[in-house]
């Protein structure tokens, strides 16, 4: 944006995008609309010829490097991408180093202030102006550069904050994460990932990175070397055939979701050995359909009671509040969760999807009197009769018992975030993650 000068150092700019003018001024910024983007280049011309007459100078300016003021800013902001304070202090750092993200920023924040056609226009015309520059490669990634806060890629504070990719060559998504318009990204989504999408990750991820989505109709093998990457990741969901998770350490994780059509005792084991001192959800999907588990011989490698039981027996999981065990494990599970340390503070869980009989029902139900928080007891797709229903009716207000298997395993999720989105391809509900505001 031309910026001008007074002798007295007021400040004055002003900028073409389409039919409209942007002028800032005395730290305020105002957009004003005309017919036709020939009317507003004529009052361009107009208001910088009066601006000029009365003593104003254009400035120019060269885009310096960056100070060390600018990089504890953006160390502030990997810290927390969702703090719009900060990124306000870092668009003005920017704009006065000739940085058009800066000025990006500044749209950006007053669109979000003020919803407006007129506001979302001059973000959109100054995406479209400045897009060899922001966007270069990645616009082949883009449908409609206009819709910025839709789509595969989601700007939001002058930054990509989210993005959501389908069977993307590693090539690809290496130019993608690369880009300095995702140095603070917050959110990725990848779908039809494979090992070498991984390796990608493990080299390339932002350490801003708030939630991981990863989805694969094959296995994934090792992904320990990922989590060194995203040290501060809040949600994690990872849907493959089969994998390994490695040594974990993710202190800040708030929701966790295993899920794959075999899940192997190591895999179980990570689970149990990493710390999670905020996991306040989990889900572990130990396979597919019923019928998919019967067709399918055991492996040496998978999971068994015993590499699960230590989560049970812990006694450190202060935040947990929803635990999902599904399609492994129930009748053994129903029979210790009860005692377990962190009973009294469940709101939801689900034992779905496995061999839960009457008799665990009924060890289950003799701990009543500890779920005194449970408000949901998710049963459906085991060996229960009726009358094992009828005594888990004690331990939950609502017990979720005659629900479509495809359902099983996120109905909670669904109700509380109101999510209508499709079911994935392994059948459960594929709700994703909340966008987080901190």
């Amino acid at each position: 944006m031309p910026s001008y000068e007074n002798t007295d150092g007021t400040s004055w700019s002003i900028e073409l995008a389409g039919n409209q003018l942007v002028i800032a001024a005395d730290g305020k910024q105002t957009i004003r609309k005309f017919v036709t983007p020939a009317h507003a280049e004529k009052q361009l011309a107009s208001l910088t010829e009066a601006k000029l007459a009365a003593g104003f100078a254009l400035v120019e300016r060269v885009r310096s490097a960056p100070t060390e003021a600018d990089d504890e800013l953006v160390a502030q902001l990997v810290d927390d991408p969702y703090d719009a304070a900060t990124y306000a202090v870092h668009g003005d750092a920017l704009t006065r180093r000739g940085d058009p993200r800066g000025e990006l920023i500044t749209l950006m924040a007053a669109a979000e202030a003020k919803p407006s056609k007129k506001a979302r226009a001059a973000v959109a015309d100054f995406l479209e102006d400045h897009a060899d520059e922001l966007l270069g490669g990645l616009v082949e990634h883009v449908a409609d550069i206009r819709a910025y806060d839709e789509g595969a890629l989601v700007w939001r504070h002058g930054y990509l904050h989210q993005i959501k990719l389908e069977h993307v060559l590693p090539r690809s998504l290496a130019e993608v994460l690369s880009h300095p318009s995702c140095r603070l990204l917050a959110e990725l989504e990848l779908r039809g990932c494979t090992t070498e999408t991984i390796e990608v990750l493990a080299e390339r991820a932002p350490g801003s990175l708030r939630v991981l989505e990863l989805h694969a109709q094959r296995d994934l093998e090792d992904l320990g070397a990922v989590w060194r990457r995203v040290p501060r990741l809040r949600r994690l969901r990872i849907h493959a055939r089969a994998f390994e998770l490695g040594a974990i350490d993710l202190p800040l994780a708030e929701r966790i979701e295993i899920v794959a059509r075999v899940l192997s005792g190591g895999c179980v084991r990570s689970v149990v050995a990493a710390a999670w001192p905020k996991l306040e959800r989990l889900k572990l999907r130990f396979g597919g359909f019923r019928a998919f588990q019967l067709e399918t011989p055991r492996r040496p490698e998978d999971a068994t009671f015993a590499d699960l039981a230590p989560l049970l027996a812990r006694t450190d999981l202060t935040a947990l509040t929803h635990l999902r065990i599904v399609r492994g494990f129930t009748s053994a599970s129903a029979r210790v969760v009860g005692r377990a340390a962190f009973a009294p503070q469940l709101h939801c869980l689900e034992l779905s999807g496995g061999d839960l009989t009457d008799a665990d029902a009924n060890e289950l139900a003799k701990h009543l009197a500890r779920f005194t928080a449970l408000k949901e007891l998710v049963i459906g797709e085991n060996e229960l009769t009726t009358r094992g229903t009828a005594m888990l009716r004690s331990v939950s207000p609502h017990v979720i018992d005659a629900v479509d298997p495809v359902m099983l395993g996120d109905h909670l999720d669904r109700a509380e975030a109101g999510d209508d989105s499709d079911y994935d391809e392994d059948g459960d509900a594929d709700d994703h993650f909340d966008s987080i505001e901190e």
